[in-house]
């Protein structure tokens, strides 16, 4: 799955009124300052992938409502950068007002470089330096300081000044933080605890700061709403040798999290209070050792530890690597999570397929309509909570746009006579999942088959791969391009990205990609990834087919590693080219397609589900 809101809506904030602030700007130090461009992130104070309604500022800002980006306006020019899964959706969202590039394209600079290129020696550049990772804030300043051009720090985000003036700024959610019980987690605050206090130990850490939202819901065991389709909320955390803090808005919490938490020993400070609680007490931890903030604190946490680098460990913390292996409870729900998501989506296939068959108010079948059943069904099973993303309900060229969400006033009309494609998950207490399945409701053309098959051995081949502990994604990446390759073709994303357990759909700290942040970490025994090779031809169609899969030790080599797929849908036989499979890539299919019948047809039957088994049974045919 790759994410997120996708509408026609053709906005951008008032530029002539964010320029006139400009001139004028209350610094963090309290001096005014005046500015020459102001840089606007996608993320949160906490570094989210997927933000609050009141943090997306540069979606307010620019009109393009992707989860990837970052936006540049100066006094003449207002820029918006992203990757490849968006340029589609960015060319119809932005104004005339604005301009795109496309990063990853040879001729795309840089943010840095387009500000080194625009800017003139003496110019500033105002920053919310809560929003920018210390990584991005040094390596943008160091830069920049070589021809004179200075970062400011602003008291005040610009964008909020003009949004609030406005009146259309969202307040702050105020949803529930709940208890995830330990039935569902497989571990309690205090283990989780003692084994991050070892790994402090081992780094001569006296204090670590967790400041990402669902690093902090892993530690203690708690869960929330705050930001859609992710369960977590705002909150930080502060963990020392001898005490725990949780720092978030008391009125949230449940009467059963407060016992939870006064058990855990965990002391609540308030959410504000965080960074005032950092600044009265990191004398006292520097003093006997060092503060572990993380790869991506920001850098108004980093400026607040005396000293520098020198007291800070930067390295990415132990509640990412321990979230991410997932113990036996959680692994165990996941596949039990990815048994009940597959009825539901099913169910959905069965139901489109019957509208079709009985040509019943097919007008009524738009991508919202189709995202809407999806997500009825899900809802209707155990444990759900909610849906883990949009779906990406998409039919012919809409399917092109990687992160295409329906609006229902622009929504296509699902028909037989173009190829759809479904990326779609839920959010349940035993897991979380991401599902995309590609299907034609009529007769696919031979060169839709043919590029249909060409992921789908992609996919195969990664599913197959058996590789040596220490592999990272980036060495498995080519698994699933290598038959597009030798076609000429390729896709703009990562084959697969990390998946929580009742979290973030998107996980770190690993991903399969090209990319060079998929090789800083091997995959681990217990990790969840997807495997989502995909092909999309502009204005025609999209393709793509995505597993969850768990991380195994391999039955058959000491010292390797493999992939259990723990979803568990047929994929569409008539778009399959037979004659383009090798026998063992049939053999494999049919393997898989064998143990979605028993897996999921048997929980069809205990559900009396049995329309839906017959249709499981016709689509897991041998080819």
């Amino acid at each position: 799955f790759f994410l997120f809101f996708f509408s026609f809506c053709l906005f951008s904030m008032d530029l002539v009124k964010f320029r006139g602030l400009f001139k004028s700007v209350e610094t963090v130090s309290g001096s005014i300052a005046s500015i020459n461009a102001f840089v606007v992130p996608s993320g949160d104070a906490h570094n989210s992938e997927y933000v609050a309604a009141c943090d997306r500022r540069r979606e307010y800002a620019s009109g393009f409502t992707g989860s990837a980006g970052l936006a540049i306006i100066t006094d003449t020019t207002a820029t918006l950068f992203t990757d490849g899964r968006y340029w589609l959706q960015a060319e119809q969202q932005l104004t005339a007002d604005w301009t795109l590039q496309k990063q990853g394209q040879p001729t795309c600079p840089t943010p840095t470089e387009y500000l080194l290129a625009t800017l003139k020696s003496g110019d500033k550049v105002g920053m919310d330096l809560q929003l920018f990772t210390h990584s991005q804030f040094e390596d943008m300043n160091k830069k920049l300081n070589e021809k004179n051009i200075e970062i400011v720090g602003v008291k005040n985000n610009l964008v909020d000044l003009v949004w609030a003036e406005e009146g259309t700024k969202p307040s702050a959610p105020t949803d529930e933080v709940f208890v995830l019980e330990k039935t569902f987690s497989g571990e309690s605050v205090a283990s989780k605890l003692e084994k991050v206090r070892s790994d402090m130990e081992k780094k001569n850490a006296s204090a670590l700061t967790v400041s990402a939202l669902d690093e902090v819901a892993w530690l203690f065991n708690l869960r929330g709403s705050d930001i859609s389709f992710n369960p977590v909320f705002m909150s930080y955390g502060v963990v020392t040798a001898d005490a725990a803090f949780l720092f978030v808005n008391e009125k949230k919490l449940s009467g059963k999290a407060f016992e939870h938490l006064e058990n855990a020993n965990v002391a609540l400070r308030d959410y504000n209070d965080f960074f005032s609680f950092i600044s009265k007490h990191v004398d006292e931890w520097c003093g006997c050792g060092k503060v572990w903030l993380g790869s991506t604190c920001s850098e108004e946490l980093f400026s607040r530890i005396p000293g520098g680098a020198k007291n800070i460990i930067g390295s990415v913390t132990p509640t990412c690597h321990l979230k991410s292996v997932k113990n036996d409870t959680e692994r165990e729900g996941m596949r039990n999570c990815h048994i009940r998501d597959a009825v539901a989506v099913c169910r959905f296939f069965e139901f489109m397929e019957k509208r079709f068959e009985a040509k019943e108010n097919l007008s009524e079948l738009t991508e919202c309509y189709a995202a809407d059943v999806v997500a009825k069904f899900r809802s209707e099973q155990k444990d759900f909570v909610s849906l883990s993303f949009d779906s990406i309900s998409s039919i012919g060229g809409n399917g092109a746009i990687i992160h295409y969400k329906p609006e229902p006033n622009t929504c296509d009309t699902v028909d037989d006579q173009r190829v759809y494609l479904l990326d779609s998950g839920g959010q349940y207490l035993d897991g979380t999942t991401d599902i995309t399945r590609t299907v034609h409701f009529g007769a696919p053309t031979e060169e839709e088959k043919k590029c249909f098959t060409l992921v789908l051995k992609g996919h195969i081949a990664l599913a197959k791969a058996v590789f040596p502990e220490g592999t990272t994604g980036r060495s498995l990446d080519t698994f699933a391009r290598q038959f597009l390759w030798s076609a000429g073709l390729d896709f703009a994303h990562g084959t697969g990205h990390g998946v929580g357990s009742f979290l973030n759909v998107h996980e770190g700290p690993i991903g399969i990609s090209f990319r060079k942040g998929a090789d800083k970490f091997p995959l681990k025994e217990g990790m969840v990834v997807t495997n989502e090779p995909g092909f999309y031809r502009k204005d025609d169609f999209g393709i793509r087919i995505e597993n969850c899969v768990l991380v195994q030790k391999s039955a058959e080599h000491k010292g390797f590693l493999c992939l259990e797929d723990v979803t568990l849908v047929p994929i569409q036989s008539k778009m399959i080219a037979r004659d383009m499979l090798t026998e063992e890539e049939v053999k494999w299919l049919n393997g898989y397609h064998q143990r979605c019948l028993d897996i999921v047809g048997k929980e069809l039957q205990e559900q009396g589900r049995l329309e839906t088994l017959e249709w499981l049974n016709t689509n897991c045919q041998p080819l």
